[in-house]
């Protein structure tokens, strides 16, 4: 029993003394903060630059930042600058309405398809560009064909380029694809009655062989549990089955 508390009283001294002669050294400085970088700097002065919208900050830059013009509460709606472009489903209508009129997009979207997506795309990384450079995408799907169409388009609506392509991997829905197969759906006897008044939500799916296929869900309004679901083959149009969930 003393040989084991003498062992103890000297572990405890040494660790004593190893703390004292590293609290006598000094410690190493930490090294002072360089240059802010420019990029940041231009933050700082000019406010956020963004492609559409402008936001600015509210004096120093500091997380979280304050948006100038805004309040600090949670309360209260953000509002923004207007930019150069308008909203962005009333620039996508505008755009798509527009491209959909040229005849070489007519031609290699077919006579069924619908508009996947559609944004501007951003300024190549180094090289300034005003409003007039600016370009807009939209992808669409040629159901007849089977095939991705790409369309860019200048602000004005003009069409620069058109690629037409077999996917290697079926692109995501959009909702106007959605609401195309629910109307593939409603029109079939067999459902109609069924899905007419019911909200739907859906998603692409595998299907048979190069098909594009979307699986659909029903709600009733205000109602999170779906009653209804259906396959439908985009491709074919037609609904490959259909039913009511308990």
């Amino acid at each position: 029993m003393t040989r084991a508390v003498s062992a103890l009283g000297a572990i405890l001294i040494a660790l004593s003394m190893s703390a004292a002669c590293a609290h006598g050294r000094e410690r190493t400085a930490s090294p002072l903060r360089g240059p802010m970088p420019p990029e940041l700097q231009q933050v700082i002065d000019n406010g956020l630059p963004l492609t559409g919208p402008h936001v600015e900050f509210e004096g120093d830059l500091a997380i979280p930042p304050t948006l100038r013009g805004v309040p600090t509460t949670s309360t209260v709606t953000l509002q923004t600058t207007p930019g150069p472009h308008p909203p962005v489903e009333q620039t996508r209508q505008m755009m798509r309405a527009a491209a959909v009129d040229q005849p070489r997009v007519k031609a290699a979207l077919g006579s069924r398809f619908a508009l996947l997506a559609g944004g501007w795309l951003e300024p190549e990384k180094g090289r300034e560009s005003a409003p007039a450079d600016d370009r807009y995408q939209m992808v669409f799907y040629n159901y007849s064909d089977n095939r991705v169409v790409t369309v860019i388009s200048s602000p004005r609506g003009e069409v620069i380029d058109v690629q037409s392509r077999s996917p290697k991997v079926q692109p995501p829905e959009s909702a106007e694809e959605i609401e195309a197969a629910a109307a593939i759906v409603r029109r079939d006897d067999r459902y109609a009655a069924a899905t007419r008044t019911l909200r739907v939500r859906g998603i692409q799916t595998e299907g048979r062989g190069d098909h594009r296929t979307l699986y659909l869900t029903f709600y009733e309004p205000n109602r999170r549990r779906a009653v209804y679901e259906a396959t439908v083959d985009m491709t074919a149009g037609t609904v490959l089955s259909a039913r009511a969930l308990q």
